[in-house]
């Protein structure tokens, strides 16, 4: 018995990590195909709306506006375009038994974009913008006509999957030959669209068309009364049509790991399982609401997702095993696993706690907000966790302070006043050690000794040594930045003055008023994480005042 929990532990861990595998999978191979040919279909419809004003590199929304000469109208098969949209519907309508709910609303999906060319026809006229926005839009329905259909074959694939997985492993442990039922269509329905919080996979997916619709409509409006050219505007929609496949994946994650615990249930409940034991993945990325459950004990009638049940949240991956009263006592003796910050696994007391494993291993954790993705996950391959891990113990200590949100679209930043790190669900490994960098420099650095080597970085420079610089749009405005060119700054970037004119780069005296580069520490820090060699030898003072103060 000394090692059967911990099998059972494993065999746990194992089928949550291989289930979530295949929903990362089913994202890679359907869900992120589907909305690549969605944003190369929108992006032709926008290059059109541009075709339409020849030789302009960008027209304004007045010239949008226009309508489309009568010849032309005439041309649009409005009739057809319905007809289109009709059949779509009936043909999904049909495919592989959708419940009615699912069905239901794909029908919606299509009335209400059939109403909107019924209007145009009724009216005899279209705006160029018009045209384009409506093109948009029925490239979005197909877009979701296929993700309500796609998605619920996979959630019922997982289902039965987890089901008879669970059947089997329970059947292990208590013995093979119970008699067990599998669940009706009826009642496989349920479980995948019958979600604790009324907000199924499928409700979500209509509520995202819309308020995507919505969004591509206002960014293809903001973008002709900023004046922007192709490219720009281009870039926008492709920019939000990744953010719609991000809320996607959280989705799909989510949907996925409510079904496999579902079945669970239904599992444990077809093999006359009273109690389950909560089970926690025994590491630093582990949230509080699974820590305070780990260990703990319910009754399987009793299990609530996101109470006393996972998930407990958007990407959970704690798990139950079946539980047996008469067993305690024989836990104390046995061992279950634990994951070290490296990812190798080793052995404690099965009877230990999360708390307890955290207290013993001295986790050092992170105060991770948003979007809890696995590994907290900042981008395909680089995760926060990731890039922390190498640095200093003094670094990760002030960290511990910070709150790091990520996922945001406010953009890439540190707050001082909140004490916290924004980062895109892009950014970069580069980008996190910048901002990194900003939220230690009050914390680890001294200040009088990092301005006396800015002064003495910029000494002797003034105005003559100030260049003005376009930045990154911002408001729809040209962003005018300030820099200071000095051949001992690493970079522009860090001889950034933030300043209204090149006037107010300068102090009293008409030096470099240096209070005003915010940029110094950050990039120093960044580069002396990536390059520290050659920054001892072509920045010394620099490489001496960042190790000092955070080694």
């Amino acid at each position: 018995m000394a090692g059967k929990l911990s099998y059972w532990e494993r065999r746990q861990l194992k089928d949550k990590a291989e289930a979530v595998n295949r929903s990362e999978k089913f994202l890679l191979k359907e869900e992120r195909k589907a909305y690549l040919e969605a944003k190369e279909e929108i992006g032709k419809e926008v290059e059109k709306l541009y075709q339409n004003f020849a030789d302009k590199n960008h027209i304004t929304l007045a010239e949008a506006k226009k309508q489309v000469r009568e010849a032309d109208f005439k041309k649009i098969d409005w009739q057809g375009m319905i007809r289109e949209s009709r059949e779509c519907a009936a043909k999904l309508k049909g495919k592989d038994k959708l419940p009615g709910d699912v069905v239901a609303r794909l029908e919606k999906q299509h009335q209400e974009l059939e109403k909107k060319m019924e209007l145009y026809a009724r009216r005899g006229k279209i705006s160029y913008l018009e045209l384009r926005q409506l093109e948009i839009d029925r490239k979005l329905v197909t877009l979701y006509d296929g993700q309500q259909a796609s998605i619920y074959d996979f959630l019922k694939s997982e289902f039965d999957d987890g089901y008879y997985r669970g059947i089997f492993r329970t059947q292990q442990r208590i013995g093979f030959g119970k008699d067990f039922v599998r669940p009706n269509e009826r009642a496989v329905e349920k479980a995948i669209l019958g979600r604790f919080d009324k907000r199924n996979y499928s409700k979500s997916l209509y509520a995202h068309c819309r308020n995507f619709s919505d969004d591509l409509r206002h960014n293809l409006a903001v973008g002709l009364i900023r004046g922007e050219n192709l490219e720009k505007m281009a870039h926008r929609i492709h920019k939000r049509m990744d953010v719609a496949y991000s809320a996607a994946k959280r989705l799909v994650r989510t949907e996925a790991a409510y079904v496999i615990e579902k079945a669970a249930v239904e599992a444990y409940e077809a093999c006359g399982i009273e109690w389950y034991e909560y089970l926690a993945t025994l590491d630093g990325r582990t949230t509080p609401e699974c820590q305070a459950l780990d260990g703990k004990h319910f009754r399987v009638k009793d299990a609530m997702p996101g109470k006393n049940y996972p998930p407990m949240h958007p990407n959970c991956r704690s798990t139950t095993v079946s539980w047996f009263p008469d067993e305690e006592e024989k836990k104390a003796k046995t061992k279950r696993l634990a994951k070290n910050a490296s990812g190798k696994y080793y052995e404690v007391p099965a009877d230990m706690t999360y708390k307890e494993w955290k207290e013993r291993a001295g986790v050092k954790e992170y105060r991770f907000i948003g979007n809890r993705d696995i590994a907290a996950s900042v981008s395909k391959a680089v995760t926060v966790a990731k890039v922390i891990r190498p640095m200093s113990g003094k670094v990760k200590d002030a960290l511990k302070k910070v709150e790091i949100k990520y996922g945001t679209l406010r953009g890439n930043g540190y707050d001082p006043e909140e004490d916290a790190i924004y980062l895109e669900s892009d950014a970069s490994k580069k980008i996190i050690e910048h901002e990194v960098g900003h939220a230690i420099e009050d914390k680890l650095f001294d200040a009088e000794r990092v301005r006396k080597l800015k002064k003495q970085l910029t000494a002797g420079l003034g105005a003559a040594d100030i260049r003005q610089m376009t930045g990154e749009p911002t408001d729809g405005k040209k962003q005018i930045v300030y820099v200071v060119d000095s051949p001992g700054l690493i970079d522009y970037y860090q001889g950034r003055i933030y300043a209204d004119s090149r006037e107010d780069c300068l102090d009293a005296e008409g030096n470099i008023d240096v209070d005003k580069m915010k940029e110094f520490i950050s990039v120093a820090y960044q580069y002396y994480m990536n390059h520290a060699r050659t920054m001892k030898k072509w920045f010394p003072e620099m490489y001496e005042l960042v190790k000092e103060s955070i080694e």
